[in-house]
C-alpha cells in the first residue's frame, strides 16, 4: 500500500511512499529428504525449518519414523529424524511441514528406508586349494564376506588348519595350512555358514 503524507493547508505539497509486507512462508531444507539404512538411525538437527509463523509437522509414519520436535515458533528450528530397524521391503513417509494458521502453506519432504538385508555369506574362491604332498601354507588365501557373524567348520584337523575359524559381518581373510602327507591323497570339506543361520553357508573342498 501506499501512504501519501501532505501539508494540512496545501495539500498539493506531498510525498508518497509504499509499504510493503512478505507474504507468510516456510523453508525447509534440505528438500531431498533423506534415505536410512535397514537397521535405522538418528540424524540429530538434520532438517533446517525457516517460517513467518508457528509450524508444525504431520502425515508421517510414526510407526517406525520419528521426527522431533514436531511445532516450532516463528524463525529458525532444527529437526531431528530418526527410523526403527526395517525388518521389511524398502519403504517410504512424507513429512508435511506447513504454518499452523495457513497450512495452505507447506513443504514437503520424504523420507525412506532400504529394505531388510538378506542374510548372506561368500567365500572367494569358491573352488578351493590342492596343496602339494609336503606341509603348506597359504596365508590370506580365502576371503569371507558376510553379513553377520560367521564361523568355518567340518573340516579334518588332523591335517588341515583354517585361521581363523570364525568372524563378524564384513571382509576377513581365511589362511590354510596343510600338514606333510605321508600316505595317499586326500582332501576334506570346509562349511562357512552363518553362526545363526547354519542353512546360509557355502561349502569348499
Amino acid at each position: 500500500t501506499t501512504l501519501i503524507f501532505t501539508l494540512k493547508n496545501n495539500t498539493e505539497v506531498e510525498q508518497g511512499i509504499v509499504v510493503e509486507q512478505k507474504a507468510a512462508s516456510i523453508k525447509v531444507t534440505p528438500i531431498d529428504g533423506y534415505t536410512f539404512a535397514a537397521g535405522g538411525g538418528t540424524k540429530t538437527d538434520y532438517i533446517t525449518v525457516e517460517s513467518t509463523g508457528e509450524w508444525t509437522v504431520s502425515g508421517y509414519d510414526g510407526s517406525w519414523c520419528t521426527v522431533t520436535p514436531e511445532s516450532g515458533e516463528v524463525g529458525t528450528h532444527t529437526v531431528t529424524i530418526s527410523a526403527s530397524k526395517n525388518e521389511g521391503a524398502k519403504r517410504s513417509t512424507t513429512l508435511t511441514f506447513a504454518l499452523k494458521e495457513n497450512t495452505e502453506i507447506k513443504q514437503l519432504v520424504t523420507l525412506s528406508q532400504a529394505a531388510k538385508q538378506m542374510p548372506t555369506i561368500y567365500v572367494s574362491p569358491s573352488y578351493g586349494y590342492t596343496f602339494s604332498a609336503g606341509a603348506e601354507t597359504k596365508a590370506d588365501y580365502f576371503t569371507v564376506e558376510s553379513t553377520g557373524e560367521w564361523t568355518v567348520s567340518g573340516y579334518d584337523n588332523s591335517w588341515c588348519t583354517v585361521t581363523p575359524e570364525s568372524g563378524e559381518a564384513g571382509l576377513y581373510k581365511v589362511t590354510i595350512q596343510a600338514s606333510k602327507n605321508e600316505g595317499t591323497e586326500r582332501s576334506t570339506t570346509l562349511t562357512f555358514a552363518l553362526r545363526n543361520n547354519a542353512e546360509i553357508k557355502q561349502v569348499i573342498t
